[in-house]
């Protein structure tokens, strides 16, 4: 290099090229330094590179019904697919030409489907009953779409147990009432809509005490589940 000009091989002409091709000047007083743009900070960090190679989706409206602070894994992953309508319901798979009949098998009078299933049946609606008369909590008579919608706009404080409980609530419930049903057609097994609704509430009851708080349970939480402070 001679003053600002840098002088390359004759045998090497492909460098020159490359060099004619650089918008800007390097400082040849200041040390090369890395610099990422994929972020306006210039600094690389792993989320920078995901946020670039990921497909971008509207986010899911209904995240916090499914993924909050308490949630059940196994029964927030049921929520999720049954949120997309993906679950094995007797009418997808005999649209899918698996099954010769879409009967359901919880109350043996209509056509499973993810809006029937969860709510409109009447095993299922008994269930609710208990649950919601339990823990101070009516779920507006919607199709299932639209409550899941209702309940994500209704219930948004991450924190407020009072939002919390009804989001278990939901998930709990359908985690079981989709469990019994499975229990009927694989295993035989039935169970009454007064033992599944039991287990869901000793099972919301028991996660409630065991669940971390950072303040002392409200008293009207603990005299709905009877439990005792912490």
């Amino acid at each position: 290099m001679h003053g600002d000009q840098w002088n390359f091989p004759a045998s090497s002409p492909d460098l020159q090229v490359l060099w004619s091709s650089i918008s800007f000047n390097p400082n040849p007083y200041m040390e090369d330094h890395c610099v990422w743009k994929g972020h306006h900070s210039g600094t690389f960090t792993v989320h920078s590179i995901w946020e670039l190679i990921r497909e971008s989706r509207p986010e899911n409206c209904v995240h916090h019904l499914l993924w909050f602070k308490g949630h059940i894994p196994r029964q927030s992953f049921i929520l999720w697919v049954a949120s997309k309508k993906r679950l094995n319901t007797m009418d997808r798979l005999h649209s899918a030409g698996m099954l010769a009949h879409t009967t359901c098998i919880l109350c043996a009078a209509h056509e499973e489907s993810h809006n029937h299933l969860f709510f409109d049946c009447h095993y299922s609606n008994s269930v609710w009953r208990t649950i919601c008369s339990k823990g101070n909590v009516q779920w507006p008579s919607l199709p299932w779409n639209q409550l899941l919608i209702w309940a994500a706009n209704t219930y948004r404080k991450g924190k407020d147990i009072m939002h919390t409980i009804p989001r278990l609530m939901l998930s709990t419930t359908v985690y079981f009432l989709w469990h019994e049903r499975n229990r009927r057609i694989f295993s035989q097994q039935f169970q009454s809509h007064h033992s599944t609704s039991r287990d869901i509430l000793e099972l919301i009851r028991t996660h409630i005490i065991n669940m971390e708080h950072k303040r002392p349970i409200l008293d009207s939480v603990c005299h709905t589940w009877g439990i005792q402070q912490p």
